[in-house]
């Protein structure tokens, strides 16, 4: 099932008949929506959905109580891994909102113009070449970007002040998203650095079988558009080469098979296959079998 996750900016708490008209694809097509708790834009959504009494919904809030769920639809819990007394600051939140990108097969966002939040969402999405609409309330119009090289063509049409800001997020996203079981770095003896060795990952993720594949189907339409003949079925899916400091093998695919678990597999739909490469002896391999 295609899960679409809907996400904006909280100062955003109306929504216009373009934007109620993609929505309402959205139920048409009985897809799952998966959404936040906040007040504006998830608020706004949630009334939507629920004045129409659509049921496939899920409410992904930050610790043990949601503060919207209008439509007493099934929640989700994530654990924001904060201490008691904590503040509930942007990192917070931003548990829940990864959940969701991880969890999601694409995306809406509705954008404010300025609203960072609703930006690392995009980038989220788009860093695993899942296609997002962004509506861009400013300008009353619809943006689609589907891959990374689209989201750096719109990062780089934002303003100085805005793209530094979202260039520190968007550090500070990839910090949190490296595993903690990091593998060893080259130690130095007698002054002198070791030559570094390091290992190539590379992961294959594919849809399991049985999970609708719409994105396939455009690229098999297309190819059938463009001439090319016998097309029966397209299974699209994601690549990823990861090296990796350290020797062995085992630790590099813990390490890749943690990084599958936490960030680029939805092990819901998705199946992962692993492949360990010595970057210095290309010709030795070494598989891991997919899971």
């Amino acid at each position: 099932m295609t899960r679409v996750f809907i996400g904006g900016s909280r100062d955003l708490s109306r929504l216009n008949d373009a934007i109620r008209s993609r929505i309402d694809n959205i139920m048409t097509n009985k897809l799952d929506v998966l959404i936040g708790d906040a007040n504006g834009a998830d608020k706004s959504v949630q009334q939507y959905l629920n004045s129409r009494g659509y049921r496939n919904v899920v409410v992904y809030c930050s610790g043990t109580q949601c503060r919207n769920n209008v439509g007493d639809w099934k929640t989700e819990h994530i654990d924001a891994n904060s201490n008691n007394g904590a503040a509930k600051d942007f990192s917070y939140y931003a548990a829940k909102d990864r959940a969701m990108s991880m969890g999601a097969s694409n995306g809406f966002m509705i954008w404010n113009g300025k609203s960072l939040g609703t930006l690392i969402n995009i980038f989220r999405l788009t860093n695993q070449s899942k296609a997002v609409i962004v509506y861009v309330a400013p300008e009353k119009d619809f943006l689609s970007l589907r891959r990374p090289s689209d989201w750096h063509q719109f990062e780089a049409n934002l303003s100085g002040d805005l793209r530094r800001e979202l260039s520190r997020k968007v550090r500070l996203e990839r910090e949190h998203d490296r595993p903690p079981n990091q593998l060893e770095l080259p130690s130095s003896e007698g002054g002198e650095l070791k030559k570094k060795s390091t290992l190539k990952v590379l992961v294959h993720i594919t849809l399991k079988r049985g999970v609708l594949d719409p994105q396939g189907k455009a690229i098999a339409h297309a190819l059938g558009s463009l001439g090319f003949a016998g097309v029966d079925d397209v299974r699209q899916g994601k690549y990823f080469e990861i090296e990796l400091a350290g020797t062995d093998p085992a630790k590099a695919r813990a390490a890749a098979d943690a990084m599958c678990k936490k960030l680029l597999a939805n092990l819901v739909i998705e199946n992962y296959a692993i492949e360990i490469v010595d970057a210095d002896a290309p010709s030795a391999r070494a598989k891991a079998g997919a899971r």
